[in-house]
């Protein structure tokens, strides 16, 4: 496992705002040895959407994934720990819901009868250390700490 890592994860409007989901979606993390650093809930502006998904700008999914973004509030969390950008992954599940394995976040929750609605996938999560560090930034800015 590597080293103590700082990650992030979103927890998405279409989950967001329901206190039993959250409390099982941070349970789950803490369970495998995160450490909770910071955390604040939000609702994305067009700006922070663009920096964040800013990489995936012409895709097909793009505006969908804009107008899911920021359709309500997100919960972000900065996580650490050893390993704790593969963990959070593999706590999350596979992008889309379909085909998460059983007992991750996005097998549970995630829209897994909608093709177009695979963005609504409940979580992110960092995939490297650059991307953790770039995407803490966005969303927390100078209130990282």
């Amino acid at each position: 496992m590597a080293a103590n890592q700082r990650s992030l994860s979103l927890v998405k409007p279409d989950v967001s705002l329901d206190g039993k989901k959250v409390a099982d979606i941070v349970m789950r993390y803490t369970y495998r040895g995160l450490r909770m650093a910071n955390f604040k809930v939000f609702t994305m502006t067009k700006e922070q959407f663009e920096l964040f998904y800013g990489e995936h700008r012409g895709k097909p999914f793009y505006e969908r994934l804009e107008a899911f973004s920021l359709s309500g509030p997100m919960i972000a969390f900065i996580w650490e720990g050893n390993g704790s950008i593969e963990e959070v992954r593999k706590i999350n599940g596979a992008t889309n819901p379909a085909k998460a394995l059983e007992g991750t976040i996005r097998e549970k929750y995630g829209n897994k009868l909608d093709p177009e609605k695979m963005h609504e996938n409940v979580v992110h999560g960092s995939d490297s250390p650059k991307s953790a560090e770039y995407e803490i930034n966005v969303i927390f800015g100078d209130d990282e700490e």
